[in-house]
């Protein structure tokens, strides 16, 4: 038997026993077969196991205390009269567009209103 037919046989075995077994298409650590119109050699996929509650939780947690340590402790944050002045800044600069397209907003009604 080449390599092929091998892999053949191992998945006709596979499908005769998989439905007593209760398999349900996956086998964990193994290969399961794809189905395909090639005519290709079937190949196989690997399919890792499942990942455990347990650890998704343990990264989670480190991942937040990790969060808040960075935020608490390397972070360079503004002084209070820092802010206020960008602040101002912002809420002036903001103002000032505001004003501008509703100007430019104003400008093409008159304009439209006086062609049509």
């Amino acid at each position: 038997m080449n390599f092929s037919e091998t892999h053949l046989f191992f998945y006709r075995i596979v499908d005769i026993f998989a439905p007593r077994l209760k398999l349900r298409g996956a086998f964990y650590g193994c290969s399961s077969r794809v189905e395909c119109r090639s005519p290709k050699p079937l190949m196989g996929v690997r399919i890792s196991p499942p990942v455990h509650k347990e650890l998704i939780m343990k990264k989670l947690i480190g991942f937040v205390q990790g969060s808040i340590d960075e935020l608490t402790h390397n972070v360079s944050w503004p002084k209070w009269s820092e802010l206020q002045s960008s602040s101002a800044l912002v809420l002036f600069a903001s103002i000032i567009f505001a004003i501008v397209i509703g100007l430019i907003d104003f400008a093409f009604k008159y304009v439209l209103e006086s062609i049509y």
